[in-house]
């Protein structure tokens, strides 16, 4: 057992101002705090910077996270990597866990239950899932797509934490309305771009079949009305989020048919 592990713990942000300061004081037992900031303009790095975290600015896509997140992984100098979203809180219960877990080495991978907050309220059933954020240094490697989950090297040493209401990330995604809509808006941006470079076009029943299968998933698997108007509150936004992301998609395919008819039509108006 090696107790002279440096753990490090890496955030990513952009505009995170009112989230950045209550992330960061869950993280304060690490050894190194870095905060790759993406173009930040309302004061995030400051505060990230007075409460003694090192600042990486980078001119990475705005919202993209996944190439953000590599670049602080690069960055680190820690034996360990802990990665948290600037609207995510550590629980201190989990902290020694993670650090046995650290010098015992007996797992390099370790997955974490993120449990969603909406409006102050935990959501116990929707929106909830185990995601890598707590390992060995040089065990994962980030791509470039979003939601990319990290490519893990040897999946045999991967740990999955057990479902336990003190073991898991506090995620507040929602806080108003007017913020996840802008949030919706904002990821419809990234998510059409993907399916454009994956030669994905769109389509009425692609459409559909995504908005149904949004409720078939959240009613059959996850029981969204357990969690009361909240849990009907994430459904529909998660269905607004995934019909923005075709209407996204709809507009791009638009927009190049208009330009091709425009580049085929105009030699002959000449």
């Amino acid at each position: 057992m090696n107790r002279n592990v440096k753990i490090s713990a890496l955030v990513n942000t952009l505009n995170e101002a009112d989230n950045i300061e209550r992330c960061l004081r869950s993280l304060l037992w690490c050894d190194e705090i870095i905060v790759v900031d993406m173009n930040s303009t309302d004061g995030t790095v400051d505060i990230a910077h007075d409460m003694g975290a090192r600042i990486i600015l980078t001119d990475l896509p705005h919202g993209k996270v996944e190439p953000a997140r590599q670049t602080g992984i690069d960055a680190s100098t820690g034996d360990w990597i802990l990665i948290l979203d600037a609207d995510e809180v550590l629980p201190s219960e989990i902290i020694p866990v993670l650090q046995q877990i650290a010098y015992e080495e007996q797992y390099h991978v370790v997955r974490i239950l993120v449990r969603d907050v909406w409006w102050g309220k935990k959501l116990l059933h929707i929106g909830n899932n185990f995601v890598t954020r707590f390992f060995k240094s040089g065990a994962l490697k980030y791509g470039g797509d979003i939601h990319s989950r990290g490519i893990v090297y040897d999946k045999s040493k991967a740990y999955t934490m057990p479902v336990n209401e003190l073991l898991a990330i506090d995620h507040y995604c929602v806080n108003s309305l007017d913020g996840i809509v802008e949030r919706a808006v904002r990821y419809s941006r990234f998510e059409a771009d993907w399916m454009m470079e994956n030669n994905v076009h769109y389509s009425i029943w692609r459409h559909l079949r995504s908005i149904v299968g949004q409720v078939y998933l959240y009613s059959i698997k996850y029981h969204f009305w357990k969690d009361g108007i909240r849990g009907f509150f994430a459904l529909t936004f998660l269905m607004l989020h995934s019909h923005l992301n075709w209407v996204r998609l709809w507009e791009y395919d638009r927009n190049i048919s208009e330009d091709l008819k425009s580049h085929e039509i105009g030699p002959l108006l000449k």
